[in-house]
């Protein structure tokens, strides 16, 4: 990996965390009025919510990997291009195929992790939310 794919990797990698992390924050600060709503109405010890939270971030952390994944490259590519970097790395012999290939590579890794999430972490994570749901609602928790 040569100096120019780090460079325009931690340029997409830094956008993409934080679009990451807010989105996801967003979804979760979202759900988390409706399970307070829920847990208190049914009489439930609040440290539940917490754990139904947990279980939660899987499902919303696939929601939010494609537009984390977009908005860093996005906004990656339009600093690059504000600050005429992109012109540069262009004017010097590196195609826009070239500068893509760190980017590609990235975005399959971030797919693969996606399929691992949505695919063998979220059925075993909503599972266990929909027990502690239950376990809410038939007074389990005194």
């Amino acid at each position: 990996m040569g100096l120019l794919d780090r460079y325009i990797l931690r340029s997409v990698a830094t956008p993409l965390t934080l679009a990451l992390c807010v989105a996801a924050m967003l979804l979760l600060i979202e759900h988390m009025l409706r399970l307070f709503d829920f847990v208190l109405a049914e009489q439930g010890p609040v440290d539940v919510v917490w754990r139904m939270l947990a279980n939660l971030v899987p499902h919303y952390l696939s929601l939010a990997l494609p537009l984390g994944a977009f908005l860093g490259v996005l906004l990656a590519f339009r600093t690059l291009s504000m600050s005429s970097e992109l012109d540069a790395m262009k004017s010097s012999g590196a195609s826009f195929g070239r500068l893509m290939r760190p980017v590609y590579a990235l975005l399959l890794l971030l797919a693969l992790f996606d399929f691992v999430l949505v695919g063998y972490i979220k059925p075993f994570a909503r599972y266990e939310y929909d027990k502690i749901r239950f376990d809410v609602t038939s007074g389990a928790f005194g």
